[in-house]
């Protein structure tokens, strides 16, 4: 589906829930974008819809793939002169959605942990459209490396306290499957005896056979408090 017929026929479709059958056959979906007998078609259909909604879900249905190109960005920024819409005005009334798509679209570039050109310059034309402030974007962008890095720690901490099972296996036989501290073979746990916190390791050593009652007395402290 070309630009033309994504826009008008799925986007006033959605808007309006239906499209006129005289457009459904127009030569309008067969024009090229960058004709100007296309964009004067367009301005005559758009004279009486220039409303801020319609332009906001229309830019949405663009980005549904998560992707403004260069076209598509070209494609908007006319409509936006046709319908006579500040972009200051979409952001807002729009400002929260807004900052949740720009969230989302940062994130999702920064999957290989780097913008490049063209990707920065998506998101300028991106922020033009939305009336996105350079100011916001940049918070916004900061947020997104600030989540994407905790969330790496946070993998790299759980990954790092897994114990393998051949451990487990080691430790299980050698407390002989009760807790060390009051011979209870209810609940048992894998207890770091200096905790994974404080530096202990993942070694057989370093790990024991509790209880579930036992482990909870002793919280994250160096061994058991009493």
């Amino acid at each position: 589906m070309n630009i033309t017929e994504f826009f008008f026929k799925d986007v006033f479709e959605y808007e309006y829930g239906y499209i006129d059958e005289n457009h459904i056959n127009d030569e309008l979906f067969k024009l090229n974008t960058k004709s100007q007998d296309f964009w004067e078609k367009v301005e005559e259909f758009l004279s009486s819809k220039s409303d801020i909604h319609l332009f906001y879900i229309s830019a949405k249905y663009i980005l549904k793939d998560n992707i403004l190109s260069e076209d598509e960005y070209v494609f908007m920024k006319k409509l936006l002169q046709i319908m006579k819409i500040i972009p200051s005005d979409i952001y807002l009334k729009y400002k929260s959605e807004i900052d949740r798509l720009v969230y989302e679209q940062y994130y999702l570039l920064y999957l290989d942990d780097k913008l490049d050109n063209l990707e920065e310059q998506e998101m300028r034309n991106f922020s033009q459209i939305f009336g996105a402030e350079y100011v916001t974007m940049c918070e916004i962008k900061r947020k997104v490396l600030s989540d994407k890095y905790e969330k790496l720690k946070a993998d790299e901490i759980a990954k790092s306290r897994y114990i393998s099972e051949s451990t487990l296996i080691e430790v299980f036989e050698r407390d002989k499957g009760r807790c060390v501290l009051c011979g209870s073979t209810d609940d048992i746990e894998y207890d770091h005896i200096i905790p994974f916190s404080k530096g202990g390791s993942n070694d057989a050593q370093n790990i024991r056979v509790l209880c579930r009652k036992c482990n909870r007395k002793k919280s994250n402290n160096i061994g058991l408090i009493e």
